[in-house]
């Protein structure tokens, strides 16, 4: 089953956070610009994904340390739920 993705892959995991950051980074600047709120939308966004990249790189080399899961926890909350 060599073809099949593998969700514990890091890479797999940077792949989909970055891309969900991106994603959500472009469908935010039209928005904040059609609202008038130009600069709420980029605060979360600029602590919440070194939060997150700091929380993989702990994770995954600390498993049980629970700081790495609560920075990752935190980065991925701050960038998606704003």
């Amino acid at each position: 089953m060599a073809g099949q993705l593998r969700l514990t892959s890091p890479a797999t995991w940077v792949i989909l956070l970055g891309g969900l950051a991106a994603l959500s980074f472009a469908a935010m600047i039209p928005l904040t610009f059609l609202a008038g709120q130009v600069f709420n939308g980029v605060l979360p966004l600029v602590i919440g994904v070194p939060c997150a990249g700091v929380g993989i790189l702990l994770a995954r080399r600390q498993p049980r340390n629970p700081i790495g899961w609560l920075f990752l926890v935190t980065g991925t909350c701050l960038s998606l739920f704003r």
